[in-house]
């Protein structure tokens, strides 16, 4: 069964997922539901605050493993967003032109073989003044964080990716005027 269908029964059972992964460890997706008499006693621990749940903003999720943007596509999903995913920088400026005014952030990779996402960045910020990306990367970013951060990302995000990260930075990344 596809992780977005396991991930909407969840939902309409008012239930949540939370996902832990790493090398070496291999990963663990939790399902949390409520209790069988329906009666829940208080929010679930590690659900994500409702204020931090989207109000249909579009998403571009440019990730080059398959199984990565399921995941994180899953994850944005149950959080209320609409994604649409790219596998690499070329395509995402393609897709970015074509769906501008609909996208409120671009979601990244930072190592893909085509154009890397500080490469896709730069493009899309000099067409895009106000573009609001937030970078993805399973290596450490140090320096590099840093002066990504000065030259306007949001934030960025180190791999594996907890739906309580992922909530935290989108929702403050879309909140920034």
């Amino acid at each position: 069964m596809g992780l977005a269908q396991v991930a909407g029964i969840v939902e309409q059972h008012s239930g949540h997922m939370t996902v832990s992964s790493g090398v070496g460890r291999g990963t663990t997706f939790s399902v949390y539901l409520l209790p069988a008499s329906g009666q829940a006693s208080a929010q679930t621990e590690g659900a994500p605050p409702k204020q931090l749940l989207a109000h249909g903003q579009t998403i571009l999720l440019v990730e080059d493993d398959p199984d990565v943007v399921d995941t994180i596509k899953a994850l944005l999903e149950y959080l209320l967003y609409r994604v649409i995913t790219v596998a690499n920088g070329r395509e995402a400026l393609t897709i970015y032109r074509e769906h501008q005014p609909d996208i409120a952030l671009v979601l990244s990779d930072m190592v893909m073989s085509d154009m890397d996402g500080e490469a896709l960045f730069q493009v899309l910020k000099a067409q895009a003044p106000d573009l609001k990306m937030v970078p993805m990367s399973g290596y450490p970013l140090r320096e590099k964080g840093a002066e990504l951060l000065g030259q306007g990302v949001e934030a960025w995000l180190e791999k594996p990716i907890t739906l309580k990260q992922l909530s935290h930075v989108v929702s403050k990344a879309l909140s920034k005027k």
